[in-house]
């Protein structure tokens, strides 16, 4: 396994090497023009040429046309260019196919893989040391074509570093672009978090409560319920309009104020008792100074295993643990089953996968099942 990946390795560095950067659209269209008027240029002149110079004009005219090769395949450009330099001395235009070739390192520098460029230079270098130490050089200017072939190659590399510039500003665009979507999408998720946290666990309780005044006669369970749910209803909106403060930049902070874990104990033992269950606290959760987020995660974690008991948890016996350590802090809640659904308020579990997830945000961990026949949530938040 570890051979093929250093072989694939391998051939994706060789296909680096050799790739090429393809022309934008607007040069494309630059080039094609150009290439059309200079082949359209060199049939007229091979139609009212001389039978003599009829070969070498449309010589020079394909070679010209070769040049659209650039907008498809820049490599195959570049293999026909230098092709043409052996095949210009049948036509004697060797010293016009040289000038071909200085002007097309321009577009050979823009568009071509470093291993391209080096190999046509070097193809341009040795056509015309060959043009040079021909026994007959005749008019040939060397430093004229050497001075065209920089030019040519500068205007190249310009526009190849203009390129490279806008591509790396496409692709940082591209990446903010997909960094707003994350934080547009991670700040909706948390805000469907923080009201399911802040509405969930108050309708539960509404709605338990609301069932109990239709099932019941007694005055006393009556005006209890009622309390209840007024409680519950007064909680949830105060707890509603610090999350949309909070999120309209009017108020900072934790959505549920300055609650901690003892508050959250105290909180959950009247809820369930209210319900009619009975609760053992084993804990002294306001003797223990706590890491704000941990007391925070884990007064959640009790808010939403209270939700899921008041649901599912019929009338049975609740028992609320906590212990610390000197290497964290752990959680417990166990109640029995068998408990009715609270009508109108389906199970997703959704509120469990939250609890979990604020555990593993603090390297805790989080368990929540059967035990017996009972139903155990455990969270354990590491101290250190």
């Amino acid at each position: 396994m570890a051979e093929q990946t250093v072989q694939s390795e391998w051939w994706r560095g060789l296909a680096a090497t050799w790739r090429s950067d393809r022309l934008s659209r607007v040069e494309a269209i630059v080039v094609l023009l150009l290439v059309a008027l200079g082949t359209a240029a060199g049939i007229v002149v091979a139609l009212f040429a001389r039978p003599d110079a009829v070969g070498p004009a449309l010589f020079q005219a394909a070679l010209t046309a070769s040049f659209a090769l650039f907008v498809w395949t820049p490599f195959g450009a570049v293999a026909v260019l230098v092709a043409c330099v052996p095949l210009s001395y049948a036509f004697a235009s060797e010293r016009e196919t040289l000038l071909v070739l200085a002007i097309a390192l321009g577009l050979v520098v823009r568009t071509g893989a470093r291993v391209v460029i080096a190999l046509f230079a070097a193809a341009f270098l040795v056509a015309s040391a060959a043009i040079v130490l021909a026994s007959d050089p005749g008019g040939f200017n060397l430093p004229a074509a050497l001075l065209a072939a920089v030019v040519s190659g500068a205007v190249g590399l310009v526009t190849r570093m203009a390129s490279d510039r806008g591509r790396r500003l496409e692709e940082r665009l591209a990446v903010s672009a997909r960094a707003q979507q994350d934080a547009a999408r991670a700040e909706r998720q948390r805000i469907a978090d923080e009201l399911h946290d802040v509405i969930a666990h108050d309708l539960t309780i509404i709605a338990m409560h609301a069932q109990v005044l239709v099932r019941t006669d007694d005055v006393g369970t009556r005006q209890q319920s009622q309390a209840a749910i007024s409680e519950s209803a007064a909680r949830a909106l105060s707890d509603l309009r610090r999350v949309v403060a909070e999120n309209s930049d009017l108020l900072a902070g934790d959505p549920f104020g300055a609650t901690g874990l003892s508050d959250a104990v105290d909180a959950a033992e009247h809820e369930l008792t209210t319900a009619g269950h009975r609760v053992v606290v084993d804990c002294a959760a306001s003797d223990v100074v706590l890491p704000r987020v941990v007391e925070r995660t884990l007064a959640r974690v009790l808010r939403e295993s209270t939700t899921n008991v008041l649901k599912h948890g019929g009338g049975g016996d609740v028992r609320i643990g906590f212990r610390v350590d000197d290497d964290a802090a752990t959680l417990t809640l166990r109640n029995s089953l068998g408990g009715e659904r609270v009508a109108g308020l389906p199970s997703g579990g959704y509120g469990t996968v939250r609890m979990a997830e604020r555990a593993r945000r603090l390297d805790g961990t989080f368990t929540a099942g059967r035990d017996g026949g009972d139903w155990l949530v455990t969270v354990r938040i590491p101290l250190g």
